[in-house]
């Protein structure tokens, strides 16, 4: 489901309580870690600090 929505539709999730931060977070470092090998696109990946973001998020 998330691999399909657009960022728009992602935050109106979030505000609604459909979504967490921190479930979105997971997914996009997961799909990052699965799709970097072969794109090269990212140079830094700041995990920890986008996992602590979405935490914060959630309060």
């Amino acid at each position: 489901m998330l691999n399909v929505l657009s960022l728009e539709t992602a935050a109106a999730k979030i505000r609604t309580g459909e979504l967490k931060p921190n479930e979105l977070a997971v997914f996009c470092l997961e799909k990052i870690d699965v799709e970097n090998a072969s794109l090269n696109c990212f140079v830094t990946v700041l995990r920890e600090e986008a996992l602590r973001q979405a935490a914060e998020a959630e309060e």
